[in-house]
C-alpha cells in the first residue's frame, strides 16, 4: 500500500511540474495584434533535402549552439509534421549533428473524424540524426531559444 502511494505521489508531482511547464511556455507566448505569435524559439536556419540553405545562415546555428542556445528541429514528411528538441548535438567539420532521442514508433490514421495517432503495436523504436549537411533525406528547420 506504501508504494502505490508513494507512486501516486510522484505521478502527482510530475504532472504539476508538467502543468506549470505548459504554463510557463504559455506565458512567453504572445500573440501580437495582427494574430502574429510570438514565441520564445526563432528559425536561424533552413534548409533543402540535399543541405542546401533555403534561409538564414549556418553561422546564426553554429553561433547559437556555441553559446549554449537549446536547438528544436522541424521537418515533414507525407501527412505529419515533427518537432523534436536536439537532447545531443555534434558540430563536425562545419556541419551540425542532432541526434533525435529514441521514440517509440507510431501510426497516423486520417480514417474517420478526427486524425488520430496511436503508438505502434510492436513497440518499434526509432531514432536518427539530423544534420545540415543532407544526410537526413528531408527538408529541415533549425530553431534556437531566445
Amino acid at each position: 500500500m506504501g508504494k502505490e502511494i508513494m507512486i501516486k505521489q510522484s505521478f502527482l508531482a510530475s504532472t504539476l511540474v508538467m502543468l506549470a511547464l505548459t504554463q510557463s511556455q504559455a506565458a512567453a507566448t504572445e500573440v501580437k495584434d495582427e494574430g502574429q505569435l510570438q514565441t520564445a524559439w526563432h528559425l536561424v536556419y533552413s534548409q533543402d533535402r540535399d543541405g542546401n540553405a533555403t534561409g538564414g545562415t549556418k553561422e546564426k546555428l553554429l553561433t547559437a549552439i556555441r553559446s549554449g542556445k537549446s536547438v528544436r528541429v522541424h521537418w515533414a514528411g507525407g501527412r505529419v509534421e515533427h518537432f523534436v528538441d536536439a537532447t545531443f548535438l555534434t558540430i563536425f567539420g562545419g556541419e551540425v549533428f542532432a541526434q533525435i532521442p529514441i521514440i517509440r514508433g507510431q501510426r497516423p490514421s486520417k480514417r474517420g473524424e478526427p486524425a488520430s495517432i496511436k503508438l505502434a503495436d510492436d513497440g518499434q523504436e526509432w531514432t536518427s540524426i539530423v544534420s545540415t549537411n543532407g544526410q537526413f533525406p528531408y527538408r529541415i528547420k533549425w530553431f534556437v531559444s531566445n
